[in-house]
């Protein structure tokens, strides 16, 4: 069957825009990353092992090895729809460091 033109625009577009998310993506995660990093740091490790606070530039550092050694993209496309991918991507991706400041607030406010 001949795509029409409306339609190769469309994959095109597609296209694009999940490039530009993954390249959001890149971006967002390690800095979310180190600002969540820098405040635990300073909250259990400074306190607990007298160490000096991190910069949020090392933090970024530390955040970028750690998602290279640890990120499975894979497992997020194994037998999924595309829909449980997003879905996948937004709690594990964007919303998960934000729910580990929270519980790491929680310990710091009501135990140190």
């Amino acid at each position: 069957m001949i795509e029409s033109t409306s339609e190769k625009v469309g994959k095109t577009a597609a296209v694009f825009l999940g490039c530009a998310f993954l390249i959001v993506l890149l971006i967002y995660v390690p800095i979310v990353n180190a600002f969540v990093l820098t405040k635990l740091w300073a909250w259990f490790i400074v306190k607990t092992f007298n160490l000096p606070q991190i910069s949020k530039s090392v933090a970024y550092g530390i955040s970028l090895i750690v998602t290279l050694l640890t990120v499975n993209l894979s497992a997020l496309s194994q037998n999924k729809t595309a829909d449980d991918n997003s879905q996948n991507v937004f709690y594990t991706i964007i919303l998960s460091p934000w729910m580990i400041l929270l519980a790491g607030w929680v310990v710091y406010s009501m135990f140190m």
